[in-house]
């Protein structure tokens, strides 16, 4: 997923596994300067060169490139003379980067060692100044280099992964998603993705959901144990219960059925209800939360006064008031739309059911240059990552913010926390520029930041502010109908990168979103809204001349 291994493999064009787990073994550090080189050589394989014909067999299947330790071990066998023993010996000495014994090996692999039976290069008649650079180039890579079974599993593991997610989407990414449940920034970034995929995820939902994320349908659900202060224990007893006694038929329904074994307690089914997991039983967050409570303590009562077989004395007595077990709903107004947005984020990590920013994105959009998927860990299809030092914009709404004062002159700075639809990313606002804009840098507020990225090594990546747009000064927009969609068929007799199809677009941008159909996989994607595009005949024209006639349209 990373953007680097994203970008090489978009690059190698892998056609067979051989070349999955070559592209595993080279991206590393030191290994990673063979890369040029074996693309080359994949490309051209008749234009490589091979520093002595020995060499060969042993790195054809590399083009010319020394990847596997194995390699490095072949080598020393089939040009030096060495046993299995010793070579392996040697691969260690390599990977230790001792200098002394690498000097003394070194002189082994060239001239030999007659005590130990190892003939050495020169004497099988490989010129000395050959193995000396043979030498070299193995121990630059041997100190970092994967063992080739090593490699093999990882690169089956990719494949298969790659055909799960292209053959069955779906349940790949409920699955992909579930793995990473605990860690909300990841599942919005997979949200995303399946957002381009064209898959929805649908809100938790105790009739429909289980544990983990799960199929229905064509569309993910959301796992019910993602939700904050729900355990596995409580879905498990709901799922249970509802497989073998059906579907809840309301609110009450739903406590009567669970009370029994005590695994809903009042945190957990404010959780359920705010997360919107009772939406389906036709009622509103805001009545639910009026009446649970009640409910509640109407069946704990009766428990309390009714002893087994028998009638209690409280039975008796007409003062004592049970409160309903039944969905008896208050005429109250629903929470207000930005409260529910709040307790989804809250409770489940990620907007479900809408997002603050969407009635405004429209406006920011053509103000942007990234989004906050470009700040992440992991690359996307439809985005470029950011790199440090790049100057860039980026639109959101400030969710939090911290002010802080530097210890030189007591000057105040801050740092803001800007989500967009996609996730969120640190803003850092110093000194100079927060004396002329801090007071407008408040909660809420929708902006457009200018600034520089930095990225350092085990920090997220972050983004230092040098200007503000605020929403209020942006220019009103006429946005083209939401029908309006420029659709791309990408025919399944080519083959064709998918860079040169958003280099393609990213030359006319706009506000039409675009459609990809992809024919071999009978699926459709959408782009991301960095791609979309202003249509025109030239557009058009651009686009058949690369998917073939009448392969793009506006609908």
């Amino acid at each position: 997923e990373s953007g680097g291994m994203t970008s090489f493999m978009r690059e190698l064009q892998p056609q067979s596994l051989e070349d999955l787990t070559a592209g595993i073994s080279l991206y590393r550090p030191g290994p990673m300067d063979f890369i040029p080189q074996y693309i080359k050589g994949k490309r051209n394989p008749s234009k490589i060169q091979y520093k002595h014909p020995s060499l060969k067999p042993i790195l054809e299947a590399t083009y010319g490139c020394i990847v596997y330790q194995e390699q490095v071990m072949q080598i020393v066998r089939d040009l030096a003379g060495y046993s299995l023993g010793r070579s392996d010996l040697m691969r260690r000495a390599m990977s230790k980067k001792k200098a002394d014994v690498m000097a003394e090996e070194r002189r082994n692999f060239i001239h030999g060692l007659e005590k130990d039976g190892v003939p050495g290069c020169v004497k099988n008649g490989i010129p000395e100044n050959v193995a000396g650079e043979v030498f070299d180039a193995m121990d630059k890579f041997a100190a970092y280099a994967f063992n080739k079974s090593h490699a093999a599993c990882y690169a089956v593991v990719g494949y298969q992964t790659a055909y799960m997610k292209c053959y069955h989407p779906v349940e790949f990414m409920a699955a992909m998603m579930t793995s990473v449940m605990d860690a909300s920034a990841k599942v919005a970034q997979y949200i995303h993705e399946c957002k381009k995929m064209g898959i929805t995820l649908l809100p938790p939902d105790v009739n429909e959901g289980f544990g983990s994320f799960s199929v229905d349908g064509e569309n993910i659900r959301f796992g019910l144990s993602s939700i904050k202060n729900v355990g596995r224990a409580t879905v498990d007893a709901l799922v249970r219960e509802r497989e073998e006694n059906g579907k809840y038929k309301g609110l009450g329904d739903f406590i009567r059925r669970l009370s029994d074994n005590g695994d809903v307690n009042k945190r957990c089914l404010e959780s359920l209800i705010r997360a919107g997991a009772f939406d389906s039983l036709g009622g509103k967050r805001a009545q639910y939360i009026a009446v649970y409570q009640d409910i509640q303590t109407g069946l704990s009562l009766q428990k309390k006064n009714t002893l087994q077989g028998q009638l209690s004395l409280f039975d008796m007595d007409d003062s004592v008031d049970e409160a309903p077990t039944t969905d008896e709903l208050p005429n109250i107004a629903e929470f207000p739309k930005r409260l529910r947005l709040f307790d989804e984020k809250t409770l489940l990590g990620v907007y479900v059911s809408g997002h603050p920013l969407a009635e405004y994105e429209d406006t920011i959009r053509p103000h942007a240059t990234v989004t906050s998927v470009a700040f992440a860990e992991a690359d996307e299809d439809f985005a470029e990552a950011a790199t440090d030092g790049d100057s860039v914009k980026y639109g959101g709404i400030i969710t939090a913010k911290s002010v802080k004062y530097t210890k030189a002159d007591n000057k105040p700075f801050c740092f803001l926390t800007v989500e967009d639809m996609y996730g969120a990313v640190e803003v850092m606002v110093f000194s100079k520029i927060y004396e002329k804009f801090g007071s407008r840098l408040q909660e809420d507020q929708v902006l457009v930041i200018q600034g520089r990225v930095s990225a350092r090594e085990e920090e997220a990546t972050k983004l230092v502010a040098h200007d503000f747009l605020f929403y209020e000064e942006m220019p009103p927009r006429t946005v083209q109908a939401k029908t309006s969609t420029f659709w791309l068929k990408v025919p399944k007799t080519k083959t064709i990168p998918l860079k040169s199809i958003t280099d393609a677009l990213a030359a006319y941008p706009g506000d039409t979103r675009v459609m990809i159909y992809n024919e071999a996989m009978d699926k459709k994607f959408l782009a991301n809204s960095s791609f979309w595009v202003t249509p025109s005949n030239d557009l058009t024209t651009a686009m058949e001349n690369l998917l073939g006639k009448g392969m793009a349209k506006l609908v």
